[in-house]
């Protein structure tokens, strides 16, 4: 089987071109016209250097844009955009791509960008300490907003807080990121990153399997089930003990 390890062995730079694992040989899908997937991949490289537990920080950003995924937003505009061009590239139905974590990759590495760095935390707990929780909550998702593009998604989330049950209060993942990273007792660093089991993504949600050298005819639920577009990135985080997620 081809094995790209790390997170800087999933992108070709110099070809434009996001590598797949596929047994038998080498499969990749052209990124020219997903320049932004580009840019994240860099980052995420970035990031992979500077920090020892960035497959952790950027688990539980994938659990963050997971929350707004089950909230209803898989027909966001900006995610529908690159589900057609993703479509375009690999020769796939729009909904075969839908499922996979390749579609918010950008924002994800934008929110884990934001949570692992030091000078955000800081000053997430100074606005805590002196204005209270929900300030630097607030704070937290203007900036969120602003750095994964979308100016209306700081009042949604304000308002999804307000009105959702107390159950989905409980195993948010920023959420329970914010309250330990603010705890009186300063963030301990085994527990920060810790994701609740209901809110991590559904693995059958994005099944590994490559479709790009099999063209048989498939119907649209076996196609989703086997088209590939990670090459292998998305993280699973070791989730906290907690009730599994409604099938």
């Amino acid at each position: 089987m081809l094995v790209y390890p790390g997170t800087a062995g999933h992108v070709c730079r110099r070809h434009r071109r996001w590598l797949l694992a596929h047994p038998g040989r080498p499969a990749s899908i052209p990124l020219e016209t997903l320049p932004e997937v580009l840019t994240a991949h860099r980052h995420h490289s970035v990031l992979a250097r500077s920090r020892p537990d960035a497959a952790d920080v950027v688990a539980l950003a994938a659990a963050v844009v997971w929350s707004w995924q089950v909230q209803g937003w898989r027909s966001e505009p900006v995610w529908q955009d690159r589900v057609h061009r993703l479509a375009a590239v690999t020769g796939s139905v729009p909904t075969a791509v839908v499922p996979h974590a390749l579609v918010s990759y950008p924002e994800t590495i934008a929110v884990a960008r934001l949570l692992g760095a030091p000078r955000w935390q800081q000053r997430l707990r100074e606005t805590a300490a002196v204005e209270g929780a929900g300030a630097a909550t607030e704070l937290l998702l203007g900036e969120i907003s602003r750095r994964a593009g979308r100016p209306w998604l700081a009042a949604w989330l304000t308002a999804w807080t307000r009105t959702r049950p107390r159950t989905a209060a409980q195993a948010d993942p920023l959420n329970g990121w914010l309250r330990r990273l603010t705890a009186a007792d300063g963030p301990g660093s085994d527990g920060l990153w810790t994701v609740h089991r209901a809110a991590v993504r559904p693995t059958e949600y994005g099944d590994r399997a490559s479709f790009l050298t099999d063209r048989r005819s498939r119907s649209i639920c076996e196609e989703a089930g086997a088209v590939f577009l990670t090459g292998g990135w998305e993280p699973v985080p070791a989730p906290r003990p907690g009730p599994a997620p409604c099938p």
